[in-house]
Order: structure tokens, then C-alpha cells, then sequence
């Protein structure tokens, strides 16, 4: 199964598993002048163009809107109904996982940081250039529905 994970975020983390698990970043901020709705027509290309470079995804998976600071989360919000739209429109499966139960899966706690599950994901991919915080949790996301489909 050809599975996408998404960290969501200004800077969205991705991870593949086909042919075999990469990784990278889209950088989604708007230019200057530019309306705040811009990122999300940016995402819906970048998931355009990825299934065109792929050959198509079989299921999609991100992490939930979550945090502390109202405008992140609608803006995670915002960028989740994007993906929604898309795998709809595509025919995609999609679903998606509490940061908390990421974490936890992955490192043992469910708090942990920014630091502790990129230091995990490079742990695991030592040939892989983990770029920052956002690639390590969708690498991470990645193994977790992965390891969720083989239960």
C-alpha cells in the first residue's frame, strides 16, 4: 500500500513508503501581498504534483490539529480540510493520528519534544537526511500506520 503522511504545518513535513520510506518538506508560506489562502492552494498542488511524480497514493495520513494557540490550530484546521477535499476528489483513503499517540508510539511518551522524536527519527533512518522536526514526525507517522495496517 502506497501510504503519504502529513505533518501538517506552514513547513508540512512528508514521508513516503514507495519504493522505500523518503521524506522531505513543502514549504507553504504565502509571499508578501499574497492572501493567508494561497498556502492552501500551494498544498493542493504539492499533493498534485506528488501523486503525478508517484504514480498515485493508496492512502493519506496526518496528524490532528492540536496545541495551545488558537490560530495554529485553525490553520492545521484549514490545511486538513485541504487533504480532505483532495482524497476525496482522487479517491484517496485518508485518516489520521493524535500527536500524543504518535509520540507515544514512537518514543515511549506521549509528550515528548520537538527534539527527542527528531533525535528518534534519525536514530531509525540513519541514511536518511532528516531535514527538521516536521520530516521526523512524518517519518514517524509513517511507521506508525504502517505497523497499524500489518496488526
Amino acid at each position: 500500500m502506497k501510504i503519504l503522511a502529513l505533518d501538517l504545518a506552514t513547513t508540512t513535513g512528508w514521508a513516503y513508503n514507495q519504493p522505500n520510506i523518503n521524506g522531505g518538506i513543502w514549504k507553504l508560506k504565502p509571499k508578501n501581498g499574497s492572501s493567508d489562502g494561497m498556502k492552501l492552494i500551494k498544498l493542493r498542488s504539492f499533493l498534485q504534483d506528488f501523486i503525478d511524480t508517484c504514480g498515485g497514493i493508496d492512502l493519506v495520513v496526518y496528524e490532528k490539529p492540536a496545541g495551545r494557540f488558537i490560530n495554529g490550530v485553525i490553520s492545521v484546521a484549514e490545511l486538513v480540510s485541504v487533504v480532505k477535499l483532495f482524497c476525496e476528489d482522487k479517491g484517496i483513503q485518508y485518516t489520521s493520528y493524535r500527536p500524543t499517540e504518535i509520540k507515544k508510539i514512537s518514543t515511549g511518551k506521549g509528550n515528548s519534544n520537538k527534539a527527542v522524536m527528531l533525535a528518534e527519527a534519525k536514530r531509525r533512518w540513519p541514511m536518511i537526511n532528516i531535514i527538521d522536526d516536521n520530516m521526523a514526525d512524518a517519518m514517524l507517522m509513517l511507521d506508525v500506520a504502517i505497523n497499524d495496517l500489518n496488526a
